[in-house]
């Protein structure tokens, strides 16, 4: 059986695939987040709204990726997401 670990390790581009897969996504929701605050989806709130999550993202790939599978992406990002809410909720 093939680790997660061993996946990347082996095939270093599937990492920037990933993430590159992530920041479209979380490009598109840019809009969506502009239009729920009733602001331009180049506003610098969106922005900076879309880096945080493109963070959150990278840190729960590293994550997910070392754990070997025990726990689930969502998981970590579920995780992740509390910790960024704590300390920007301050």
């Amino acid at each position: 059986m093939v680790k997660v670990t061993q996946c990347f390790e082996r095939n270093p581009k599937l990492t920037h695939e990933a993430l590159q897969r992530a920041r479209h996504h979380i490009g598109e929701f840019a809009g969506v987040i502009g239009e729920r605050e009733d602001l331009p989806p180049d506003h610098p709130r969106v922005r900076v709204a879309i880096a945080t999550l493109l963070a959150l993202v990278e840190v729960t790939m590293q994550q997910f990726v070392a754990d070997e599978g025990a726990h689930s992406f969502n998981e970590f990002y579920a995780a992740n997401l509390q910790v960024a809410h704590d300390l920007l909720g301050r």
